[in-house]
């Protein structure tokens, strides 16, 4: 079970099925929709606290709410490159020209709330492109659907063509 430290998602899934063996607790796993979540280390983070704006009076003039994340994409080690690639895709508008990723929330008075949220906001984040979407793969539609389909556009055409207006040629 050593190689699920870290993993959290993966602990909770073998909890719940209670296996006796490493065996027993991939058979298990491969029963759940468990996504492998990568966390993000709090030492790769540059955090910064500034004055916030808006509304608040004294407390947005004097303390320094709003939270400011700044992430290296290139230097993450613990990323794959294709999802570096895709959070860079995803999240360009967010990202400097020196490859960091900057996250902000100034959606409470609190500072530690605010940088709860900033936090939760860059998880997201990594989360959405550490997924790796699933390849679509096109079906056909049964001949009973293209055919009910051609039947219902026939109908409809004869039944407008029944509100229209008399050929004046005939």
């Amino acid at each position: 079970l050593r190689e699920f430290v870290g993993r959290p998602a993966m602990l909770r899934a073998i909890l719940r099925c209670r296996p006796s063996g490493v065996i027993v607790a991939r058979r298990c796993l491969a029963t759940f929709d468990v996504v492998d979540r990568v966390m993000v280390p709090r030492d790769q983070v540059q955090i910064t606290f500034a004055r916030s704006a808006g509304p608040g009076g004294q407390n947005v003039n004097k303390v320094n709410t709003k939270v400011e994340i700044r992430f290296n994409v290139e230097t993450a080690k613990w990323l794959s490159d294709e999802a570096k690639q895709r959070l860079m895709n995803q999240q360009g508008h967010r990202i400097t020209k020196a490859n960091e990723l900057v996250v902000t929330s100034m959606v409470s008075r609190s500072q530690h709330r605010n940088l709860e949220d900033a936090m939760q906001k860059l998880q997201g984040y990594i989360d959405e492109a550490h997924k790796v979407e699933k390849e679509w793969i096109p079906t056909e539609k049964p001949v009973s659907a293209k055919l009910t389909r051609l039947k219902d556009k026939k109908l409809h055409s004869m039944k407008k063509a029944a509100r229209r207006k008399p050929d004046p040629d005939f």
